[in-house]
């Protein structure tokens, strides 16, 4: 097999997409300005091995996406955290596959239906771990979209997908031993980012804020030679503090640090960029880092995502399946891919050994760095304190500066007035006037039928025995809350962010035969 290569500088920087055709040894791919490409695959990341050496595959760590040719078959390679998958689409005797949602979308000349209210569900259901999401999703034109999360995903020369999941299998009796993979995995991967045999390389640069895990991170990051970080001013205000700056922390480790605030993503003219947190149908969360895309733009981005279960004392947390809670950090996707950085969420990292970890956490070596409030993570805070940091400066109350427009729990979503520009909520509105959505009508007879089964505690009982509890699960938590116009963002942000990636695209689409 052979890589037919399409280079757009006008496509987002990281982006890719390969057709795959059944009998054919061409593969076509379509591929950003940054995308690293080679006779052997693609890839867009960095990972914890050489990088003349391409292993991306199979590196204990890997922020990324990419592709190998391997004999008679192709190999699709996720990252190793579940912020973002790989997609894939089978169209007639092609398989189209990418790390960009709507960039399926336009090479597949399809769409996602406008009138389909629950993308935002079977999308996000990642959160409930490897073993549980939804797998697929529907389009408009009949053929469903798959999602690769935290595998390796071979594809032969007929077509048939072979999927491995990825496991990192460690032991950590202590927390040094846990602390010292986490710093030489992190070291690793830095050394990977910056190789100058690259052809674009990244600087590494870390978030920190006044709470437990970005912090960690930003320590960790410094060990491995990171000297700049980011922080963001606010909280969200449903929370008791606002404040949560971490430039004081910052300076304490010694790190040239600039002061961003959330509110800086509403500014005029940057409607088309909003669509980008709205495209990949992960509830708009991280849309407040839009303002930070000058100091973001080709740099190892360190994040504290998923740091709040991982790190956590409670025992109803721990999962080798990567459960999550909220898909904080995966609304990223689009953004990144095209301003061209590298999300790189530290405390994924060995994320299928959590019971060793959390072992770890409620241990008697850990007692000095134990508060036993509610607001408790011994791990990080051992890790932050001994560095220097003063243990009034972080970890002090539970915050966050996502701005979801989609929450994840049960109650009522915020107003998409607070959460959109005027400009983004205007063509959305008209977007679903003209596409004839109707959120009442959504709210259909059957469909409250469906919800009043998906609650039934005699239908959960009957499903528990016949093995059906997770599909009943699945199916309650698309019902959890009436359909709104808040159910139909995904949709419209990835149909037209769909159509910049067509007009962007080097060659024709795939046929659908």
């Amino acid at each position: 097999m052979e890589l037919s290569v399409s280079r757009n500088p006008a496509l987002p920087a990281l982006a890719w997409c390969a057709v795959i055709r059944r009998g054919q040894e061409s593969i076509q791919l379509h591929a950003g300005s940054q995308v690293e490409v080679t006779d052997n695959g693609v890839v867009e990341g960095a990972w914890s091995g050489r990088f003349e050496d391409f292993g991306f595959s199979s590196a204990k760590t890997f922020t990324g996406t990419g592709l190998l040719l391997e004999e008679d078959k192709v190999v699709l390679s996720t990252p190793t955290h579940t912020l973002s998958p790989i997609y894939s689409l089978e169209q007639g005797s092609s398989i189209i596959v990418s790390n960009s949602l709507p960039f399926v979308l336009a090479v597949s000349d399809n769409y996602l239906d406008p009138k389909y209210p629950f993308y935002d569900s079977d999308i996000m259901s990642i959160i409930f771990g490897l073993d549980s999401y939804i797998k697929t999703i529907p389009t408009k034109r009949g053929p469903k979209i798959h999602l690769h999360y935290m595998a390796n995903v071979s594809i032969g020369k007929n077509l048939r997908l072979r999927s491995e999941q990825k496991r990192i299998r460690r032991n950590f009796p202590k927390f040094e031993d846990y602390f010292n993979f986490l710093v030489s995995e992190t070291q690793a991967v830095v050394n990977n980012a910056t190789d100058s045999r690259r052809c674009f390389s990244y600087k590494p640069i870390t978030t920190v804020s006044s709470g437990y895990d970005s912090p960690a991170c930003a320590v960790i990051a410094g060990l491995a030679g990171t000297r700049t970080a980011i922080t963001l001013k606010e909280a969200r205000s449903d929370f008791a503090e606002t404040e949560d700056s971490g430039k004081s922390i910052a300076d304490v480790l010694r790190l040239e640090v600039t002061e961003l605030s959330k509110t800086d993503y509403f500014k005029s003219g940057q409607e088309s960029r909003e669509l980008e947190f709205f495209a990949s149908g992960y509830g708009g969360d991280d849309i407040v880092w839009l303002g930070a895309e000058d100091s973001l733009k080709g740099t190892l981005m360190f994040t504290g995502y998923h740091g709040d279960k991982i790190w956590d004392t409670k025992r109803s947390s721990v999962s080798t399946d990567i459960k999550r809670g909220d898909p904080s950090g995966s609304s990223l996707l689009e953004f990144r891919l095209r301003a061209g950085f590298l999300n790189f969420p530290l405390p994924f990292i060995a994320a299928q050994c959590h019971p060793d970890i959390q072992k770890i956490a409620v241990s008697n070596e850990m007692a000095e760095w134990t508060l036993g409030n509610k607001y408790d993570r011994p791990i990080p805070r051992r890790i932050v304190e001994k560095e220097g940091v003063p243990r009034n400066l972080f970890g002090q109350s539970k915050k966050a500066v996502a701005l979801p427009y989609q929450y994840t729990h049960n109650g009522a979503n915020p107003s998409l007035v607070s959460r959109m520009s005027e400009q983004s909520l205007v063509n959305f509105q008209q977007y679903i006037n003209k596409q004839g959505v109707d959120a009442v009508h959504a709210n259909s007879v059957s469909l409250r039928v469906v919800n009043r089964i998906a609650k039934s505690h005699k239908i959960y009982k009957v499903a528990s025995i016949l093995g059906l509890q997770k599909k009943l699960e699945l199916l309650k938590w698309r019902h959890r809350k009436p359909v709104s116009e808040h159910n139909f963002v995904t949709a419209w942000a990835a149909n037209t962010l769909r159509n910049s990636y067509l007009a962007h695209r080097s060659t024709n689409v795939a046929p659908r035969d």
